[in-house]
């Protein structure tokens, strides 16, 4: 969940400048959480449309109560983190992103 501050940070600035951050800056990037509000603001998706993705679907993608051993496998399922992101950003491909 530690993707909610920088996008709520983000969607303050798209308040004050009065249009989508991806209007403003050539590069987008990230890693982890950081990559996933990349692909929302490369694909036009506002800051305020990606914060309300974390707090609607935060604990699905993050599920509190984790079984895995973090030695054999990841931490938490990409499974529900695909099928929101694909629900969220739809047929869009790279080539279709505002930003490089």
């Amino acid at each position: 969940m530690k993707g909610i501050l920088p996008a709520v940070y983000l969607e303050r600035i798209e308040q004050q400048l009065g249009a989508p951050i991806h209007q403003f800056i050539d590069m987008i990037c990230g890693t982890s959480t950081g990559g996933i509000i990349a692909l929302g603001s490369a694909a036009g998706i506002s800051a305020s449309a990606i914060s309300n993705l974390y707090i609607n679907n935060g604990e699905k993608i993050f599920p509190k109560n984790l079984l895995t051993n973090p030695l054999l496998s990841a931490k938490y399922s990409n499974k529900q983190l695909l099928v929101i992101l694909k629900d969220a950003l739809g047929k869009k491909r790279l080539v279709d992103a505002y930003t490089e």
